[in-house]
């Protein structure tokens, strides 16, 4: 079956019809030649890789479908008759055997690496950084290896995670097999395209842009609620790059304001993107730096072309109560007529929230003729967990079905791996932003591995591995296509673009916070007698001394309840937790008469955490219940929480006679509480009296989470008439929320309400206003309780 399957895909790209001169060949200039993404073309793209065929998760796992066949002990990865070129090669767990390609029937290999991950280690010209590298967990290559005639991958280990994206070329004109013997030709294109690779948002044509191009000014203010237009012209022609740089950092406009761009007067527009969508800086996390969009040193660019004929309009609508300052330039390729077969440039922004149980997330449905170029994404779990991640995206393009493109796993197609695991922005892809609280920003264009489509084209990703994970997702696709098609994409209202809550980040699942452990420790998927949120860490042993090992993120100062969703059960033991080594809580008897998950409590009040950010908190098995079997324990979920904090959106507001309204701080990245606040706006003078509800009598130390930006003042704070902080400037040039700030001294509370009073004095000489954000109140006791 796995022989016929690939068979079958790589029989029908050879007697696909329709076959004309080729756009690429795979020349390594191609890296950079950003001109032919707006050329329409007839190659077919196709994916070998090891999804399984039987629907289910095994996508690499067993190593089942990771190959075609087996010669002599080695398996065939790949087989297929060109004229073609692979431009894209990922694993997430490339083995440490040699791997070999055979070109144009050859018996004797053309190009070797002893071991597989020497293919990404930059050991091996020009398999060399930043084309190809181990980076956010995936081991990619983006090398174009071009064939004439035929090629064969072979590896002497067994292959497990794997995905190849290559193009079937329409002729075998100017397809030259990949060959070590560089050319000085070769070496200068491949130092050109390391420039650019190098240095995302540089300019690709260097430091001097051709003489024959315009540059256009771009100077505007946008009023409340209008478009305002950065450039149109009459004329045929391309934009070669845009640079933009708004005046306000608040990352609340980032979806309140959409770029547009219409081409040869058309209704519908080419473009409609909330603007930090569009140049990877959507979400409050640092922004995103590809070599076609982004943002560096303060300022966006663009360099995916944008074709027009018969005019362009580029426009910005201002959906926000204030003015839009944005200033830049914005330049292009003046031209009599655009050359035949040109496309014209796409990006539309669309949501799903939720999902939809059983069907895949569109990333593109279009009918007629184009590109597929990638996308930015934003997901966001319902429940601190990612195992969304383990959807698959597949392609349906023109008459082939899915098994010609199938992925093995959402951050696979990012080309991370292992949920990503780490942060990072490359040329070509990223993973942008990853929290616990089970939000992931990713983003891949696909540059030489576009999937072309000739009639009609369906691209979705699944979320979860059936479909079966509802989240909020918003993606933004890229592509072209030539005047005429039609996609799926529509305007959405502004309430609809704005980011929703996210789940306290205080909860999370054991397997992606998983550091180590021992001595038999494994991520187990869920099976008919445990449902784990997908995955749990299981740790196996006869003895004492087990451990599972997590990282997990705390407050300086800060006392956490420590719960987890665990395994119990008969060969269950006894468990211990640590934070950085030192024993919290009591120990906790795992054992039951059936296997089952259950939430337990580790600890009621940990010892006080004396430095933010990341720590270690390890399960350890100390023994076992007589009437259990063994030492085993199991963790899927961690779930911390911290006794004595108020939200400021969940205050209730005796008085105010400014306005008091609760803000969503979802989009401003990560680092808020309850993803809410109370914003408090006004003049100076203005008051604001708030109830702070206390459970227990005793004494305590007071402090706030404040919100601080570029329009925000300098108030008082008072508890029960007693001034806690006498003058707090909340002023920054950057709009985020600053950590814990306690105030002096120690207040005796009794158990009830209290008063909490903010008055604003004024504000800062550079501040634009006088608004007051409270993210939280902190109470923390400092006697016991009466």
């Amino acid at each position: 079956m796995r022989i016929l399957t690939l068979c079958v895909a790589i029989l029908a790209i050879a007697v696909a019809p329709g076959w004309c001169g080729n756009v690429c060949t795979g020349d390594i200039s191609e890296l950079t030649d950003f001109g032919k993404l707006a050329v329409l073309r007839d190659s077919i793209c196709t994916q070998v890789s090891s999804y399984d065929r039987t629907g289910g998760n095994d996508d690499g796992f067993s190593g089942k479908y990771s190959y075609i066949r087996e010669e002599n002990g080695k398996q065939v990865l790949f087989d297929a008759d060109g004229p073609g070129c692979i431009y894209r090669l990922w694993s997430a767990m490339p083995n440490d055997q040699k791997i070999e390609f055979y070109f144009d029937g050859n018996t004797t290999a053309g190009l070797t690496f002893d071991s597989w991950k020497d293919m990404f280690e930059g050991k091996v010209y020009p398999f060399l950084p930043p084309f190809s590298r181990h980076f956010i967990g995936g081991w990619c290559s983006y090398i174009p290896i071009p064939f004439a005639k035929h090629l064969k991958i072979v590896t002497h280990g067994k292959a497990q995670f794997l995905q190849i994206t290559w193009q079937k070329f329409a002729s075998p004109d100017g397809v030259r097999t990949f060959s070590t013997n560089y050319s000085d030709d070769y070496r200068a294109k491949y130092e050109a395209a390391k420039r650019v690779w190098s240095e995302p948002g540089s300019a690709p044509w260097g430091e001097s842009m051709p003489s024959a191009w315009k540059s256009y000014d771009v100077d505007v203010s946008g009023a409340p609620g209008k478009a305002v237009d950065l450039l149109k012209l009459p004329q045929a022609g391309t934009v070669r790059a845009m640079y933009l740089t708004i005046d306000n950092p608040d990352i609340r406009r980032y979806r309140k304001c959409v770029l547009e761009v219409w081409t040869d007067g058309t209704a519908k527009p080419n473009v409609y993107s909330p603007y930090g969508d569009f140049f990877l800086d959507g979400f409050g996390w640092p922004a995103g730096r590809s070599i076609l969009t982004g943002k560096k040193d303060g300022q966006y660019y663009s360099y995916w072309p944008m074709p027009f004929a018969n005019g362009i309009r580029i426009a910005m609508t201002n959906d926000t109560a204030e003015p839009l300052q944005i200033k830049g330039r914005i330049i292009v390729e003046p031209m009599a007529s655009l050359p035949t077969d040109t496309g014209r440039f796409f990006a539309w922004w669309h949501r799903q929230n939720p999902t939809r149980m059983g069907k895949g997330f569109e990333m593109l449905t279009a009918t007629g003729r184009g590109q597929f170029c990638g996308v930015n994404h934003l997901m966001q779990g319902p429940d601190g967990g990612v195992s969304y991640l383990e959807g698959d995206e597949m392609a349906w393009i023109d008459d082939r079905d899915n098994s010609y493109y199938n992925g093995t796993g959402t951050e696979d197609y990012f080309n991370g791996g292992w949920y990503f695991g780490a942060l990072g922005s490359a040329p070509l892809y990223g993973c942008l932003a990853e929290s616990d609280g089970g939000t992931v920003d990713a983003y891949r264009f696909q540059l030489g591995d576009t999937i072309p489509f000739q009639k009609k084209a369906r691209i979705e990703i699944e979320h979860g591995s059936h479909n079966n994970y509802p989240i909020d997702l918003t993606g933004t696709t890229f592509w072209y296509a030539e005047p005429g098609t039609t996609h799926t994409f529509e305007p959405v209202a502004m309430a609809d673009r704005l980011m929703g809550p996210r789940k306290d980040q205080s909860t999370f699942e054991a397997e992606r916070a998983f550091q180590g452990g021992g001595p038999l420790v494994q991520i187990t998927y869920s099976t008919k007698q445990l449902q784990f949120h997908e995955s749990a860490v299981l740790c196996t042993a006869s003895a004492p001394g087990g451990l599972i090992m997590c990282k997990m993120d705390a407050d300086a100062t800060s006392e956490y309840e420590i719960r987890a969703q665990v395994v119990c059960g008969p060969d269950c033991g006894i468990v211990q937790t640590l934070i950085d080594g030192k024993p919290v809580g009591e120990p906790v008897d795992c054992y039951s008469d059936a296997t089952e998950l259950k939430v337990m409590t580790f600890a009621v009040l940990t010892p006080e955490i004396h430095a933010s950010g990341d720590h270690m908190l390890t399960f350890k098995v100390v023994g076992k219940s007589p009437k259990s079997k063994s030492y085993n324990m199991g963790v899927d979920s961690v779930y911390l929480s911290r006794p004595g904090i108020m939200q400021g959106e969940n205050m209730k507001v005796l008085e105010a006679t400014g306005k008091a309204e609760i803000e969503v701080t979802a989009p401003y990245g990560p680092g808020w509480s309850g993803d809410s606040q109370l914003q408090m706006t006004g003049k100076a003078g203005d008051h604001f009296l708030l109830e702070m509800s206390v459970e227990k009598t005793g004494r305590y130390n007071v402090g706030g989470y404040f919100a601080k930006g570029p329009n925000c003042g300098r108030v008082r704070v008072t508890l029960d008439n007693r001034v806690v902080e006498n003058e707090l400037d909340l002023y920054s040039d950057v709009h985020h929320r600053e950590p814990l700030m306690r105030f002096g001294g120690e207040y005796d509370l009794a158990a009830g309400p209290h008063k909490l009073r903010i008055d604003i004095l004024g504000k800062n000489p550079q501040s634009k206003g006088y608004a007051v954000g409270l993210d939280a109140w902190s109470l923390e006791r400092v006697t016991p309780d009466n």
